[in-house]
């Protein structure tokens, strides 16, 4: 799992890049928090199909978990899931985000 995407989802509610390639690739993605971890994967396979459904979306970012994604073009799927750790990566590095009281 990335490792940056990861760690920032830990205190986040919401990954909304500041890079220019974030932005204008992904937008604002909401962090899904799994409440407990102790049946997930017995939920996963349930909750990750409907909420692709509900969401319209193709990336899902898990709280504490990692990120699941799909995509018809394996090479489009690979360039999101690189500007979302790149994006994850700087907002960790930024000095505003520090404090991590914003959310």
């Amino acid at each position: 799992m990335p490792p940056f995407t990861t760690a920032y989802s830990l205190e986040h509610n919401m990954i909304t890049p500041k890079d220019y390639f974030g932005f204008k690739e992904l937008g604002s993605i909401d962090i899904i928090d799994p409440k407990q971890f102790e049946d997930w994967y017995e939920r996963a396979q349930s909750e990750i199909a409907y909420y692709f459904q509900t969401q319209k979306t193709n990336i899902m970012v898990i709280r504490g978990y990692g990120v699941y994604a799909f995509n018809r073009d394996m090479h489009e799927m690979a360039k999101k899931l690189a500007i979302l750790e790149k994006s994850c990566r700087l907002l960790m590095l930024d000095g505003s985000q520090r404090d991590f009281n914003f959310d």
